[in-house]
């Protein structure tokens, strides 16, 4: 099975990923072919890169050809179509997902565009538009609970976690508030 897991930075995709690696899954991280393949136009005021996104998804489904049980991982994923099974997107509380962004030092401007697409679903909405199987884990506890969540889904046992169970409704509100 090949997954394509996505989600905002700091909803844990990576960290996710590695453990999933342990569970016998081939590991491909998006950010390392944009570096390896130089794949970016330029850089934003923020220092991120702007990535050439029809050249890495061309890149990325070359690796994918003949692949079997492989996780790419990446939270461009969700703005292109790979040659996935299904999508997971890992979402998290906006309480938790600010903490880990101010920890790792983010411009405010960048930390409250990253909290937006959370709270607006972004993620979920590019998932459905480019894959037929998408899914949701609310990634706001631990890794055990994660991995298992991500293998119900592998095993077919996962369907109360299809795309639009995770609801930030009642958070964008107060954040709309205040």
């Amino acid at each position: 099975m090949r997954i394509a897991l996505t989600g905002v930075p700091g909803t844990g995709k990576t960290a996710i990923s590695y453990a999933l690696g342990k569970k016998g899954f081939e590991v491909i991280h998006l950010n390392e072919i944009v570096e390896g393949k130089k794949l970016w136009k330029e850089v934003d005021e923020f220092g991120s890169k702007i990535v050439n996104m029809r050249k890495l998804q061309l890149e990325a489904n070359r690796i994918l050809r003949g692949k079997r049980n492989c996780i790419v991982e990446g939270h461009l994923a969700c703005d292109m179509k790979l040659k996935c099974d299904l999508a997971i997107v890992c979402r998290t509380k906006p309480e938790i997902l600010e903490r880990r962004l101010r920890e790792r030092d983010y411009p405010e401007r960048k930390l409250n565009g990253n909290m937006l697409c959370e709270l607006l679903d972004y993620c979920t909405i590019r998932s459905l538009d480019n894959y037929k199987k998408v899914y949701e884990i609310e990634t706001s506890g631990s890794m055990k609970k994660n991995v298992e969540e991500i293998m119900k889904i592998i095993r077919g046992r996962g369907e109360r976690f299809r795309a639009g169970w995770v609801n930030w409704g009642k958070e964008l509100r107060k954040a709309v508030r205040s």
